[in-house]
């Protein structure tokens, strides 16, 4: 009788260890940014400049945009090849986002010299 239930406790201690490191890993691989962030420090940008280019409700619109995109790993794909920054980054939905920050934050430069 003891056998089994030193095997019902070892089973029990077994299934809330793998409970607690699936939690572990889980809450770790939600702490990966969206590939939106890596966006903008690929363009040279920061969130506050790109909220300055483009205002709040377009920065949401673009957030939006990528937290609901189907094709995330792509980008991900690409940010990861493309590392040397050698050429326009393809960004599905949010390509005419950067656009317009990038030009934005281009013409807010000239303008302070």
């Amino acid at each position: 009788m003891d056998t089994v239930i030193n095997l019902a406790l070892t089973a029990a201690w077994l299934v809330l260890g793998a409970l607690l490191a699936y939690s572990v890993f889980d809450a770790w691989r939600r702490g990966e940014r969206l590939p939106f962030f890596r966006m903008l420090e690929r363009h040279g940008l920061s969130v506050a400049q790109a909220e300055e280019a483009a205002g709040r409700e377009a920065l949401a619109a673009a957030l939006r945009r990528c937290e609901l995109c189907s094709d995330r790993k792509a980008c991900a794909r690409a940010l990861a090849v493309d590392w040397l920054g050698r050429g326009p980054l393809a960004c599905g939905p949010n390509a005419e986002f950067f656009e317009q920050v990038k030009g934005a934050e281009v013409q807010h430069t000239l303008a302070r010299c």
